[in-house]
């Protein structure tokens, strides 16, 4: 996905004797460590298993070196190195391995098994993190600076033995070299390493220039907390309007197309914002809908915005919102009547897994959280005569029957969320022994809880 964040926070705290000394060498030990990013990607090689060919690349853009000792990959350490100023290094998941065996070196080495100068003229070292194919997030850290980069398939490099090159702060694109360009600047070709020849590729662009993307807009806004919260329509779907404001310095009517794309866990939904009119001379407004459904799960969801001018340069931006848990059930019985009902016996109704059954009681989870129900009740009466509401029974699932109180009791169900999640209720009726003949009515009620 591209998201570039830095986070570089530190707390020093100095005793009343602490030299002004101390602090500037601190202070300078920090801003050398926010010098190292992650600059390429190599999460879903096709010529290598992923254990063998996925790697990342550091690069060192500061004018100090950094001792990467501490440093971690998602929380994993990597083999202790200092990265020397403006220095490429790679950090493999699989560096070496025995003769014959796939690795990172006998992919990009000449396979024997040891990575050094005679493999090529760069640095690598062994690491231990996985990269998901189908997208995910790298977060580099020393504990007090961060480098935390999002990428998706949609963004290239997947499963073409290519790589996600960074070429700006906010800006990845896939590598126009074969297997990427460990070790180099982004961009630059293989080479003799691929037996592809020695070719420099020369980019330019030449009269005209990338969009801008300004501020995203995500509504409704439905919390009272920092951020945008949207809360699902229990058993239907969200409406998620996104609105942005995209800047091209060749003019506003330069700007082609602008998409928004939200990844959920079926997949991505992109969607083609259309154009509001123009702002001014060089910036437009443009809308589009999404949507949740109520079922998907709780947390926090990025919104990727993509604008492609008419030559075809692209920038990309990115909002965040959180979709809130909501618990909700629906039932689909609201009378049921037992007839002929006789004194001393038990008289059922049993339900099923149909929502659409009336007759038969079901409980459907229309929310995005685990379900469990609460059972309460009143009595039957029928004038001055009345049938105890204990005498009203209730099961889930088929299992053992409870006598339903005046007093609400939770019932562990633990229904998942899901497009169809539904429970079996079964309802009986004891009818005591003595019991004058009459029509007889009461109640039970059940609500969703957590």
């Amino acid at each position: 996905m591209g998201i570039y964040r830095r986070i570089c926070s530190r707390v020093i705290q100095q005793a009343l004797y602490a030299a002004v000394l101390v602090m500037m060498l601190a202070a300078s030990s920090l801003a050398a460590g926010a010098d190292v990013v992650i600059s390429e990607i190599m999460y879903n090689p096709s010529s290598v298993v992923d254990t063998a060919g996925e790697w990342i690349e550091l690069h060192n853009n500061g004018v100090s070196p950094v001792d990467l000792a501490d440093w971690q990959v998602n929380g994993n350490d990597f083999e202790d190195i200092t990265i020397q100023p403006d220095e490429y290094i790679v950090v493999a998941r699989k560096l070496t391995g025995l003769v014959g065996e796939e690795s990172f070196e006998a992919w990009y080495g000449n396979g024997d098994g040891i990575w050094d100068a005679s493999d090529a003229n760069f640095r690598a070292v062994d690491g231990y993190f996985s990269l998901t194919n189908t997208g995910g997030t790298i977060n580099l850290s020393d504990g007090y600076y961060a480098d935390i980069v999002s990428y998706l398939p949609s963004m290239g490099a997947d499963g073409n033995d290519h790589s996600l090159e960074r070429l700006g702060a906010d800006t990845w694109n896939e590598s126009s070299a074969l297997y990427g360009t460990p070790g180099k600047p982004n961009g630059a070709s293989q080479g003799q390493q691929q037996g592809e020849g020695n070719t420099i590729t020369i980019l330019a662009d030449v009269g005209s220039a990338h969009p801008v993307i300004g501020v995203i807009t995500i509504g409704p806004d439905e919390g009272s907390l920092s951020g945008v919260q949207v809360i699902p329509n229990p058993g239907a779907q969200k409406n998620i309007t996104v609105t942005v404001l995209v800047s091209d310095p060749n003019g506003a009517g330069d700007i082609a197309t602008v998409t928004a794309s939200v990844l959920k866990q079926e997949g991505i939904e992109t969607v083609t914002l259309s154009g509001q009119g123009s702002v001014n001379q060089t910036s437009a407004s443009f809308t589009g809908v999404m949507q949740m459904d109520y079922y998907n799960v709780p947390g926090g969801y990025l919104v990727r915005v993509n604008a492609t001018d008419s030559s075809g340069l692209k920038a990309t931006g990115i909002a965040e919102f959180d979709y809130m848990e909501v618990i909700a059930m629906q039932l689909d019985a609201t009378q049921l009547a037992f007839e002929d009902a006789t004194p001393g016996e038990l008289h059922e109704v049993t339900g099923d897994y149909d929502p659409e059954s009336s007759y038969a009681p079901t409980l459907r989870n229309i929310g995005n959280a685990v379900l469990n129900a609460e059972v309460s009740g009143t009595a039957l009466s029928n004038g001055g005569q009345s049938i105890g509401v204990e005498n009203i029974k209730y099961r889930f699932f088929q299992g053992d029957y409870q006598s339903v109180s005046t007093t609400p009791a939770i019932s562990a169900i633990n229904l998942e969320a899901g497009e169809m999640s539904t429970a079996r209720l079964d309802l009986a009726l004891y009818i005591p022994p003595g019991t004058t003949s009459g029509n007889y009515a009461g109640s039970v009620t059940i609500a969703a809880v957590s």
